[in-house]
């Protein structure tokens, strides 16, 4: 199915504006990091290591400061 997405997606996504595209692969990708996420998150809170929580945090921390430069 994913090539027919691919393909339907294509004659969709071309005739958009840059800035709209921007903005749905913005989606995607914290649609993606959420997944990722929601998987990190229950296994620092399991360990109760606080160098877990801190790596976190740093993450968190930099990809804001990321978006704030760019």
């Amino acid at each position: 199915m994913t090539p027919i997405g691919a393909l339907l997606a294509y004659y969709f996504v071309y005739r958009l504006a840059g800035e709209t595209l921007g903005w749905l692969l913005a989606v995607a990708a914290g649609s993606f990091i959420y997944i990722g996420a929601s998987d990190l998150v229950p296994a620092t809170h399991k360990e109760h290591n606080w160098l877990n929580v801190v790596l976190m945090l740093a993450g968190v921390v930099f990809v804001w400061l990321l978006g704030r430069w760019i």
